[in-house]
């Protein structure tokens, strides 16, 4: 009996940390700071217009009365009280009471809004699921066997699967000249393409 051809070794499962618990709002002076505003934005609970709206904050001030935000300028039309109110609110019920003034102004490079950080925190995994895609052996051997190309742009992170499968389906041939294969690594997802010559 010939012996089975070698297949490759299964992808492998890297088990997700546990959440951190979340960062107390203020400083031990307890006054809000700009990494304790970062720390714990997420747990704020605000969404939609408002959320927007604070993400493109940072903390200019806190002297335990009032709390000065600086809104990046590029958003100053998103202001407006509804939002700021809802905003104070949030903040007051993480223990944080102050009356809140938000003024637009030109932001410090060197400083990070909650919405730069979860954009640059967003494109580290997507970068770290990337390579954990090229490095999968299932998915070298659909490039050696039929010159699969992987669409970096469809890769989803583990955080991002719940989404990604109401999105895109395991696989969505095209009997004619496309097939599509979806791959996963580490609960990562992405698309695997390659074309299909049909003979004259």
């Amino acid at each position: 009996m010939a012996p089975e051809a070698a297949q490759p070794a299964p992808a492998e499962v890297i088990e997700e940390e546990p959440p951190t618990p979340a960062a107390e709002p203020v400083a031990a002076d307890g006054t809000l700071t700009h990494d304790a505003w970062l720390a714990s934005f997420d747990t704020l609970g605000l969404s939609g217009l408002t959320r927007n709206l604070a993400a493109h904050c940072m903390v200019e001030h806190d002297d335990g009365e009032v709390l000065q935000l600086r809104l990046d300028p590029s958003q100053a039309a998103m202001q407006a009280e509804v939002h700021v109110e809802r905003i104070r609110e949030a903040l007051a019920g993480a223990g944080v009471e102050r009356r809140l003034v938000i003024s637009d102004g030109e932001l410090p490079a060197s400083v990070e809004t909650p919405k730069q950080r979860a954009d640059r925190l967003a494109a580290e995994r997507h970068a770290q699921a990337v390579d954990a895609l090229k490095a999968d052996p299932h998915v070298k051997q659909l490039q050696q066997a039929f010159g699969a190309r992987l669409v970096e742009a469809s890769v989803k992170p583990s955080g991002e699967r719940a989404r990604a499968e109401r999105k895109m389906p395991w696989a969505r041939p095209n009997v004619l000249t496309r097939q599509r294969a979806s791959v996963v690594k580490c609960r990562h997802r992405a698309d695997i393409f390659h074309e299909t010559r049909i003979p004259p």
